[in-house]
């Protein structure tokens, strides 16, 4: 009997566990940090966004968090700023776009259930679930993990609790513009950092809001992009250590080290097809720069 019951109790606190709902910490003492990379020519760049819950605004009776980005050096078309609200008993995030509620993310879902969502610049897109678990994030905590596949190639990864790893108001990465979510963080009462792409154990660099490219930017380049077996990747004058190839979720693919040579080419033929970053390191100062895996 005492078995039984043993085996009851630990059965109902796993559903317990498994039915909790992480809520997003859209308040003003916590930050996302982005990267905006453009590979639009003739000047591509790259750059980190700090996204902040700056106040609550009041429209049409419904209060939504204002989020917006504090670096004004980076300048992306979408993705910098919204009005957000949560639902927790429906577990959703919705954003005010053009005075319309748009679903941003939907944790409310099964595999095989679809997804109408936001996507990039607010255009709908049907995705499909196909994959579910739970990440360990630096907090200590078990955040469910949710992969969202569109009608083409790529795939939308969202954590409850965290965003969307491609950046928090952008659901997915478009063909020449993308974010990386590098972080989140909380800053008060105690600096803490909640979620990082590089790792468990990594913590949210403090300095943020300074662009990346100043120089770098005037000669990194990839071509041909997008590209199915090979990929050049220029780096012109610069003097780099090493580079690295990461794909949407920060994970490091590919890593070349004593970079002394002007082009470097890269066989990316075994590659998944889909977004991934060329982070370049000189010295103290890195630059990344995004390429298309056809």
């Amino acid at each position: 009997m005492k078995k039984n019951l043993l085996l009851i109790t630990f059965t109902l606190s796993c559903f317990i566990v498994e039915a909790q709902y992480r809520k997003m910490p859209l308040d003003t003492n916590h930050y996302w940090q982005q990267l905006y990379s453009s590979n639009v020519s003739p000047n591509p760049y790259s750059c980190y966004l700090k996204l902040k819950v700056l106040k609550d605004s009041v429209v049409n009776g419904k209060t939504y968090q204002f989020i917006k980005s504090l670096n004004n050096l980076c300048s992306p078309y979408y993705g910098s700023s919204g009005l957000v609200r949560q639902d927790t008993v429906l577990k959703r995030i919705i954003q005010l776009i053009n005075n319309q509620e748009k679903i941003l993310y939907n944790f409310n879902k099964n595999i095989g259930d679809t997804a109408l969502l936001t996507a990039f610049g607010g255009t709908p897109l049907i995705y499909t679930l196909q994959s579910k678990d739970s990440l360990l994030s630096n907090d200590g905590l078990y955040h469910k993990r949710y992969k969202f596949y569109p009608n083409g190639f790529g795939f939308v990864t969202v954590i409850e609790g965290i965003g969307s790893t491609d950046g928090l108001l952008s659901p997915w990465v478009p063909f020449e513009t993308g974010y990386l979510l590098e972080c989140v963080a909380r800053s008060h009462p105690s600096f803490t950092t909640i979620y990082s792409s590089s790792g468990l154990g990594t913590s949210c660099p403090i300095d943020v809001g300074l662009p990346l490219y100043r120089e770098i930017k005037k000669t990194l380049s990839i071509f041909p992009n997008p590209a199915s077996s090979v990929i050049n990747i220029s780096i012109g004058n610069i003097i780099a250590e090493s580079l690295e190839i990461k794909n949407t979720l920060g994970q490091t693919i590919l890593r070349v080290n004593n970079v002394n040579q002007e082009i470097t080419k890269v066989n990316i033929s075994d590659f998944v097809q889909g977004v991934y970053f060329v982070k370049v390191y000189s010295g103290s100062s890195n630059a990344t720069i995004l390429f298309i895996k056809n």
